[in-house]
């Protein structure tokens, strides 16, 4: 994908400019991406970014997920559910926050929960794991915005034939980002943030799997302590095989540095560094992609 408003698909090495381009939301502009390609390369999954101004202050919106395959064309994926502002603001289901005063802001309209940025597509189409958001107006009682935004760090399961099944949570506080699906569509694997050490700043987060017959549950990480106790943990994943017994991602091992690792069967594996590294500052960030 690129930012010039067009989505490119290569073939045996050559770069075709998809036919039409994926809607977008007219009042912001558009940038299209794509980031998950089914198995049988028949379907794709991607957003649009968006970014502009509302009341002279400038928002970034990570866009709405949307899909492609032959059959129906580029596809917006539907509504999760849709709230009057009065249903929102009797359960705030989110934190909403004024961006200038922090102040509690409240929905002045209509609230409509949807599929957010990334999504990721199983091997054949028939599932896709998506993490969604709250899109409308809000204001605090002053009149001050917040984003139009306001992700909910919730997990989505969605079929075009069954509709969505929300995974489950990890409890208050603790939000998670899907980042993979099997080629089965029967496991999904992701990162959760979590609360860091009180005497620190840092995020801290888990790696997670979800599994259909097994439910949800947090990966291991790489130590069971750090040497830097100020330190948080950080471990997420990045993908997840197609037959679905192999993770990859980093975990912060006890030297306090992010390790890419692989996880099978439940267990851990530390796969190392490039011959020649030497570094050991606890800031250094090392991923491996799938």
């Amino acid at each position: 994908a690129n930012n010039s408003d067009c989505v490119v698909l290569w073939r045996n090495g050559v770069p075709v400019i998809y036919p039409g381009s994926y809607p977008g939301i007219p009042t912001l502009g558009n940038s299209f991406f794509v980031n998950s390609l089914s198995g049988d390369g028949q379907t794709t999954v991607g957003y649009n970014g968006v970014g502009g101004s509302a009341n002279g202050f400038g928002v970034y919106n990570v866009g709405t997920t949307l899909y492609w395959n032959a059959a129906g064309g580029t596809q917006i994926m539907p509504a999760i559910e849709t709230l009057t502002a009065a249903q929102f603001n009797a359960n705030r289901p989110v934190d909403v926050r004024a961006s200038s005063t922090g102040n509690i802001a409240f929905a002045t309209s209509g609230v409509v929960r949807s599929p957010t940025a990334s999504g990721f597509v199983n091997s054949d189409g028939t599932y896709f794991a998506v993490n969604s958001a709250y899109r409308g107006s809000f204001e605090d009682a002053a009149g001050n915005i917040a984003l139009p935004f306001q992700f909910d760090g919730r997990v989505l399961r969605w079929s075009p034939t069954s509709g969505y099944q929300q995974l489950p949570d990890f409890g208050p506080g603790r939000f998670m980002t899907a980042t993979g699906i099997d080629g089965s569509g029967n496991r999904i694997v992701g990162l959760v943030v979590e609360p860091g050490p009180p005497s620190n700043n840092e995020i801290q987060t888990r790696a997670f799997l979800w599994d259909a017959a097994n439910g949800l549950t947090q990966l291991p990480d790489l130590s069971a302590s750090l040497s830097n106790p100020s330190l948080a943990f950080q471990s997420a994943t990045m993908g997840i095989s197609r037959d679905g017994t192999t993770i990859i991602g980093y975990s912060r091992a006890a030297d306090g540095i992010s390790h890419p690792v692989f996880w099978r069967g439940g267990v851990i594996t530390d796969l190392g560094f490039l011959a020649g590294r030497t570094s050991t500052t606890a800031d250094i960030f090392d991923v491996n992609f799938h």
